[in-house]
């Protein structure tokens, strides 16, 4: 795992920021942020990093989180996060370019239940996610979880969920597959 690698992962943790990390390690918000683009740190600070990151992971007592992107609610829109980011349990193996929204009521019963999290890290053309279940961004900005279908013309799609109207000729920025769904016990 890289310098930049393991700075990734402790600001997936709650709380962790890079001006926190720059604080922990007696250099600047400025230093880690160039570790972040790769930049390699001289030999005691990258020591310093290791011994951060050991502490942090090893215990098993700090789980690595990601921001919250928003809550999936009724309509299955997700909705942004209002007052500061809040972070969830980063999934298994993911890649620091996941995202989550968690479900938020009993609009996507019964495939979604409230408090249930969902996670996607690539954005693909829709054309690639035909009949398939996935998070899509509208381009008047909108992000649902919806079942990707052909529209009646080039460019635009049918989104199709099981609780609510098919939402006709709606044309797409992205679509993501789902990642991992984790359930809430």
């Amino acid at each position: 795992m890289t310098i930049k690698d393991k700075v990734s992962a402790i600001l997936r943790l709650d709380g962790w920021t890079q001006m926190r990390i720059g604080q922990e390690l007696s250099v600047s918000q400025s230093t880690v942020n160039r570790w972040l683009r790769g930049a390699q740190p001289e030999g005691h600070h990258r020591d310093a990093v290791n011994e951060l990151f050991t502490s942090l992971f090893s215990s098993g007592a700090q789980e690595a989180q990601i921001p919250l992107k928003g809550y999936i609610g009724t309509g299955q829109t997700i909705y942004a996060v209002e007052g500061g980011p809040e972070y969830v349990k980063a999934p298994p193996e993911g890649s620091e370019n996941v995202v989550a929204a968690k479900v938020r009521g009993e609009s996507m019963l019964p495939m979604l239940r409230d408090g249930w999290v969902v996670y996607w890290s690539k954005l693909l053309p829709p054309s690639e996610l035909v009949n398939t279940l996935a998070v899509c961004q509208a381009m008047d900005g909108r992000i649902m979880v919806k079942t990707i279908h052909h529209g009646s013309k080039a460019g635009f799609w049918d989104l199709v969920s099981l609780n609510a109207d098919v939402m006709r000729d709606v044309e797409l920025e992205w679509a993501a597959p789902i990642d991992w769904i984790r359930p809430s016990y």
